[in-house]
Parts: structure tokens; C-alpha cells; sequence
């Protein structure tokens, strides 16, 4: 069981050769206004094996996670059109570790 008031976050990943793809990152809540997640994802990338390249999907749209993404370096590479159950399509982005 894990205590809320503990836990603030967590990446899910899956490693491929010299991909990393970034599925899920989260925060707790009451921890989100508060810079963790930008201080896990900078973590993240900067425990990754150099030449690494990092995708992941954002929903279209959601121009809150884009942004965060680009000033972490991410740029987008392609659109998957009804990734998502609503209809909505996702943004893959890349991020390349050098």
C-alpha cells in the first residue's frame, strides 16, 4: 500500500537498444504545483545512456505537456492520428541524449 502523503511520482518506461520510450510520468497531486514534475523528468533524462533517443506521446492539444517537453528539449516528429480512445491525436516528441 503506498502512503499518498509519501509519494510524490513515478516514470514508467520501456527500454529498446538506444531508445528509451517515456509511457506514463506522474505526480501526486499535492505535489504537482510544486515543481516535481519537471524536477522527475530532468532527472530522468539525465540519468539516461548518452545517444539515447526519448519518445513519448502527448495528446494534441495538450499545450500545457508540449511546452514542458519542448523546454526539456523535446521536439515533434510525427502525429498519430486516433491514438486516443476520444478520438484524439497524439503528438510523438523526441528527445536525443548526446
Amino acid at each position: 500500500m503506498i502512503d499518498e502523503n509519501k509519494f510524490m511520482g513515478c516514470s514508467m518506461t520501456r527500454y529498446n537498444s538506444q531508445r528509451v520510450y517515456l509511457l506514463n510520468q506522474a505526480i501526486n497531486a499535492p505535489f504537482g504545483s510544486k515543481g516535481f514534475w519537471w524536477k522527475l523528468l530532468k532527472y530522468f533524462l539525465k540519468n539516461i545512456q548518452p545517444k539515447t533517443s526519448v519518445f513519448l506521446e502527448v495528446k494534441e492539444g495538450n499545450f500545457c505537456a508540449i511546452n514542458l517537453h519542448r523546454k526539456a528539449g523535446f521536439k515533434g516528429i510525427a502525429i498519430r492520428n486516433n491514438y486516443y480512445d476520444v478520438g484524439k491525436n497524439a503528438v510523438i516528441i523526441e528527445n536525443i541524449k548526446y
